[in-house]
């Protein structure tokens, strides 16, 4: 969902998804993975995703300190537009 809306749905489903089972995730170890991927992209729409969910900024962190440097859009699929987020280097065009 994350990596490849196309094939696995939309931002807003992994969004769902990840707020649905919020109590069965172990959000470090979501971190964990999301940094092993590797893909500056991939790690921003994570943290974005679990900035929205209020997960503790100490989880958070590793994520916030991953090296990128342009922006990207929050929503692959959605408008070329939206809000600057200077903490996940991404344009918010969800709300659009």
């Amino acid at each position: 969902m994350v990596v490849d809306p196309g094939v696995f749905g939309s931002l807003q489903a992994a969004i769902e998804t990840v707020d649905s089972n919020r109590g069965r995730i172990n959000m470090e170890t979501l971190v964990s993975y999301t940094l092993r991927y590797d893909v500056g992209a991939v790690i921003k729409r994570v943290g974005w995703i679990l900035d929205t969910l209020n997960v503790p900024e100490s989880v958070l962190r590793p994520l916030l300190e991953y090296p990128t440097t342009s922006y990207t859009l929050l929503d692959v699929t959605g408008p070329r537009e939206g809000a600057a987020v200077a903490r996940r280097r991404l344009y918010d065009n969800l709300s659009n």
